[in-house]
């Protein structure tokens, strides 16, 4: 082989083991700051869920004989708000404030 293809291969090899990791380590932290919000926030949300939604449609958003299966449905949260602001033909209206009201929907939206 040529001495200066295999120099080549090396000083990519070399800067590929190098740089991945370090883009990996200056990435992660911007994807982790998307994933959610904060733990207490999330508790909070989770709680309103549980007092408000969880009677009728189960502590994991199954669903039961009161309410429909909420996860896995990818419902969009603008859809979710508009329907525990108004209720349905079988589910009630709730007054949730914002920013609850939006937090609970993004909340619901994204059970599985």
């Amino acid at each position: 082989m040529n001495p200066t293809i295999n120099k080549k291969r090396i000083i990519f090899t070399i800067a590929g083991v190098i740089l991945l990791p370090l883009l990996v380590f200056l990435l992660f932290p911007m994807i982790k700051k998307n994933t959610g919000p904060p733990t207490d926030q999330q508790e909070r949300i989770q709680s309103l869920y549980q007092q408000n939604c969880a009677g009728c449609h189960g502590a994991e958003g199954l669903g039961t004989v009161r309410g429909v299966r909420l996860a896995g449905r990818n419902f969009h949260p603008d859809y979710i708000k508009s329907t525990i602001r108004q209720g349905s033909t079988r589910m009630p209206k709730f007054n949730i404030p914002e920013p609850y009201l939006t937090d609970l929907a993004v909340y619901v939206g994204r059970l599985q």
